[in-house]
């Protein structure tokens, strides 16, 4: 197998996949999960089911296994004002400095925070609104103790998305 240089740029992986094909549970027996095979010589597909994978690997094959996770993007918290909020970060955050990262998400709550408003998530997450993008996004700068670190900020007070 030769690998192309484009083969290692992110942007090579985006595609389009419509809402209504992504798996929103997990199939009840794991061994009928759906299975989408190519022949990569014909570029043919065929679909089968997980149990049956084993009947079409041979010594020449490469079976690709994605053990990606899910992260935490939902985080629930409060407004300065006291109303509920919900972020739904679309993105895993990208820090900027200690105790600091931006991040694109969705915000729900009874009211839309304006630009400079903040949205409190649990003891130490702070979200400040920087700027409204429109269709429901919107940019926030993240604010936590640096020494607690942004990864455990997340993992402690979000939840998987539904």
């Amino acid at each position: 197998m030769s690998l192309h240089p484009d083969d290692f740029l992110l942007a090579s992986y985006r595609y389009h996949l419509p809402p209504e094909q992504i798996a929103q549970y997990p199939a009840a027996k794991r061994d009928q999960a759906r299975l989408l095979m190519l022949n990569a010589d014909s570029g043919k597909t065929r679909h089968g089911h997980f149990a049956d994978v084993l009947n079409f690997i041979d010594k020449n094959d490469v079976l690709v296994l994605n053990d990606t996770r899910v992260f935490p993007a939902r985080l629930f918290g409060r407004k300065d004002s006291g109303g509920k909020a919900e972020v739904f970060l679309l993105e895993f955050p990208r820090q900027i400095g200690p105790g600091e990262a931006v991040v694109t998400a969705l915000v729900k709550s009874s009211k839309r925070p304006k630009a400079g408003g903040a949205i409190v998530i649990g003891d130490s997450l702070r979200c400040l609104v920087a700027e409204d993008l429109g269709d429901g996004k919107m940019r926030l700068r993240l604010l936590f103790p640096a020494a607690r670190g942004l990864a455990r900020r997340v993992g402690r007070f979000g939840a998987k998305p539904r």
